[in-house]
């Protein structure tokens, strides 16, 4: 079963962030991941274009874009053949190499989106975890600590994290704190 989230987030204060949590069925957040609940929040408010008002740097972006893919798995993209293409420039890379010769077992499968042929790679949540340490400082619980239901406060190391919120924003998420693993 799919755990739903309502989550209201307030317009950020340099590096501060306030909202709540509400479940909209009888999920749980992870108190074991409370750094990672935080910045999947904020990557979540990212990919939601009705959420993500304010623009980000093309560093803040890229980071992002990591951070998404080392949660849920990277898609690489291959050419027909299933060599990796470059994806700079979407060429093979030089020497050509298919994705179990490069990735080896991390290679989970594969599809094709808008005509590009891709692998999926697995998640890295080790990876994920440690990279939420350096951005999350702080992830509080400002209300009652009756979970689901919380109020909360995000610090993190650098206002950039928040750039994409401008105002009071609410979203739904099916994200609890939990990290995949396979």
């Amino acid at each position: 079963m799919t755990m739903m989230f309502d989550v209201l987030l307030a317009k950020p204060v340099g590096k501060r962030i306030n909202g709540s949590v509400t479940s909209r069925s009888d999920g749980e957040i992870h108190r074991g991941y409370l750094r990672e609940f935080g910045l999947q929040l904020l990557l979540d408010a990212w990919r939601d274009k009705w959420v993500a008002t304010g623009p980000l740097s093309a560093e803040t972006e890229a980071e992002f874009t990591e951070l998404w893919g080392l949660f849920f798995g990277r898609t690489v993209p291959v050419d027909s053949e299933g060599y990796v293409l470059d994806e700079g420039t979407g060429k093979a890379r030089e020497p050509r190499v298919k994705p179990s010769e490069f990735y080896g077992r991390r290679v989970l499968g594969g599809g094709m989106s808008n005509g590009v042929r891709y692998v999926t790679l697995e998640s890295e949540p080790e990876e994920f975890a440690r990279r939420a340490a350096d951005i999350v400082v702080s992830f509080e619980i400002t209300g009652d600590e009756y979970w689901p239901d919380a109020s909360f406060e995000i610090e993190v190391s650098d206002a950039r994290y928040l750039a994409h919120i401008t105002s009071a924003e609410y979203f739904e998420t099916a994200f609890t704190g939990g990290l995949p693993y396979f």
